[in-house]
């Protein structure tokens, strides 16, 4: 079966196929740059070191024109100017609000109108010193550099000391009444404050998915520009829903006067943040359009532009392209600048006939699973026997091989083979596992028929009604025929299945996929706490499977103190324990494009930590080269 679209990650809204503007205003002569920016000091936690289990290895792909490393580009002198087109594939722009506080707001171009306490290293990345690969959307602790803070240090898990920077001030946008009623004011330790409140109060995204986190987690002020959280409980989930933000735009920093005068952030044109970008025009699924901030604090840090005022670019357009054949199609014109999760079998297509176009290669850190709930009585699933069964039921070589003609990895569960530090290989596991990824009909019916189901059952299975989806429901559908398991494929919009597993109104499989990376929290609660992403519903109340909580409570107690160990416990015991258990069935993941045009330098394929977004914060770097571009295209 041949796949046209890749998954967008469950949550996403997908929405329809939408027109294409293409226009770019002429190159503004370049803005005075500012004087930069003292160096950040170094973060007070030490470094924990990363081990470093055997990698995957994919094997030769059987199409194989398409690299799965490719070398960076190099730096080139800037020059300010144009606009960048982006595709927002996923169709989530600022239509639910930006606010935290009352909705999901993972949308896009967030983190280039606000800003968080932290960043990603960028001098360490791809285009510095090659530490860390920014490609795939998943980053390792130690990856992570200040940004509104100056220094912080964790005394002891779940306690985080920080230090606010001073100097930051939000953009003053003059068509903006929100950003004239800050007027460009200094961010300060009063708004970090409030952002806290704002994103955990009652209600909040925060409060709806991590509740035990939230009721746990308080903050206090301990100088002028210094803030303490304390965490005591979860504090994995805790740096991800709160001090990082990670998810679900929690990390957006508002000026209070706007929080005080419109109540929330729901309505994009009151957006002020101290973001290298204004959020400038929307029209809902159509284009977003956001400028220049002309006083952004921040400066570049790598390369013959080391030291410039940030941003390069004038104008950042983010369209809303569904359909992938017009995707390619804007890509291959010119017509869109970078787009991202491009299927590896439309990249092909795509490189066959641009060859000039650049692309970098990863495996999304989002795990296809197959999964049904363990809390209502007398379901199949709930006999390990069955979930085993069905596990050795399913072809994994097949998927791998035919499905994804070979750009596929196996074992992406319960660890994407991204999170080297957690991650480990199937041939490393017990035979009691290993056996589960070894395709044996035969002995499923076997298993099948001890558990009480000779002849098989009938069961269902809700899944996303996107291409790649239907595919593998279908090819795992046809497989479980075999043994009997007679499927009825239920395929939903993306925010409707979101909507289903919100309001627990399942009752068999889920197929979908699933974060499972470290140490971000979301990771750990698919299978420790209440909430979505708990599609089996294990663990529940907390402490129930004392397999699970017993070692996820050991990993809370190194939490970012001895991060090398947390690791190590999730390998070695709650990894186990989830894998031999087989409450998810992980399925093979498979490798997916980043593509943008030759004209837009300073990027090398990095990707922001959450898929809603894409590379957007990257993007801040990013200059255009207009005169290679009108070579090309004829315009600028």
């Amino acid at each position: 079966m041949g796949r046209k679209a890749f998954w967008l990650v469950a949550s996403l809204l997908v929405v329809a196929v939408l027109l294409l503007v293409s226009c770019a205003p002429k190159a503004e002569p370049a803005p005075t740059p500012v004087e930069p920016i003292p160096a950040t000091p170094t973060p007070a936690t030490p470094t924990p070191a990363v081990p470093t289990p055997a990698a995957p290895t994919p094997g030769t792909p059987k199409a194989g024109i398409l690299e799965l490393k490719v070398t960076p580009p190099p730096l080139e002198t800037p020059k300010y100017g144009g606009t960048i087109t982006y595709n927002l594939y996923s169709g989530r722009g600022p239509d639910g609000g930006l606010d935290p506080g009352v909705a999901n707001t993972g949308s896009w171009g967030t983190n280039m109108v606000f800003e968080q306490y932290w960043t990603l290293d960028r001098t360490r990345g791809v285009l510095g010193t090659g530490e860390f690969d920014y490609s795939s959307g998943y980053f390792p602790y130690p990856a992570f550099g200040p940004k509104l803070v100056e220094s912080w240090e964790v005394p002891k898990p779940g306690v985080w000391n920080m230090n606010l920077r001073r100097g930051v001030r939000f953009g003053l946008d003059p068509t903006s009444e929100a950003s004239r009623l800050v007027n460009g004011r200094e961010w300060d330790i009063e708004d970090a404050i409030l952002n806290f409140k704002q994103r955990t109060q009652p209600g909040s995204w925060t409060s709806f998915n991590q509740p035990r986190t939230l009721t746990n987690t308080s903050v206090e002020q301990t100088g002028p520009w210094s803030l303490t959280f304390n965490m005591p409980v979860d504090p994995f989930a805790g740096w991800c829903w709160v001090v990082y933000g990670c998810a679900c735009g929690g990390h957006n920093q508002f000026p209070r006067e706007v929080i005080a005068k419109y109540g929330n952030m729901l309505n994009w044109k009151n957006a002020v943040g101290t973001g290298p970008f204004f959020l400038t025009d929307h029209v809902s699924q159509t284009v977003t359009t956001l400028t220049r901030n002309p006083n952004y604090w921040d400066v570049d840090n790598l390369g013959p532009g080391k030291g410039n005022q940030l941003p390069y670019v004038d104008t950042i357009k983010g369209f809303y392209i569904t359909d992938m054949s017009t995707r390619l199609a804007s890509l291959r014109t010119g017509k869109i600048d970078l787009d991202t999760e491009i299927p590896w079998e439309d990249a092909m297509s795509l490189v066959k006939t641009r060859p000039d176009i650049k692309y970098s290669p990863f495996i999304l850190y989002s795990v296809p699973t197959v999964s049904a709930r363990m809390d209502i009585p007398g379901k199949p699933f709930q006999d390990i026997r069955v979930r085993r069964a069905l596990m050795m039921a399913i072809d994994m070589e097949s998927i791998k091989n035919d499905l994804y003609q070979g750009y596929g990895v196996i074992g992406g569960f319960p660890a994407s083979p991204v999170s080297e530090d957690i991650f480990v290989p199937i041939e490393k596991r017990p035979e009691a596992v290993q056996e589960l990824y070894r395709y044996n009909p035969e002995r499923a019916k076997e298993l099948l028929a001890e558990a009480g189901y000779p002849n098989g059952f009938k069961t269902k299975m809700l899944l996303q009604n996107l291409s790649f989806w239907l595919d593998l429901g279908q090819t795992i559908e046809a497989m479980w025929a075999k043994v009997g398991v007679e499927v009825e494929l239920q395929p939903r919009e993306s925010a409707l299945l979101s909507n289903v597993r919100r309001n627990l109104s399942y009752e068999d499989f889920v197929l979908t996929g699933q974060g499972l990376i470290f140490p971000y929290g979301w990771n750990q609660t698919n299978f420790t706490r209440d909430g979505s992403s708990n599609i089996p519903r294990v663990n529940l109340p907390a402490g129930s499977d004392p397999g699970i909580e017993v070692p996820y409570q050991e990993m809370q107690s190194y939490a970012f103190v001895n991060m090398e160990k947390a690791a190590e416990v999730y390998r070695e015991k709650l990894g186990a324990y989830l894998s031999e258990q087989v409450y998810f069935i992980g399925l093979p993941t498979t490798y997916m494009y980043t593509i943008w045009q030759p004209w837009v330098k300073n990027y090398a394929g990095e990707l922001d930590q959450s898929p809603l977004s894409g590379a957007p914060q990257w993007l801040r770097f990013a200059w255009v080269d207009q005169d290679l571009k009108q070579q090309m295209t004829g315009k600028k």
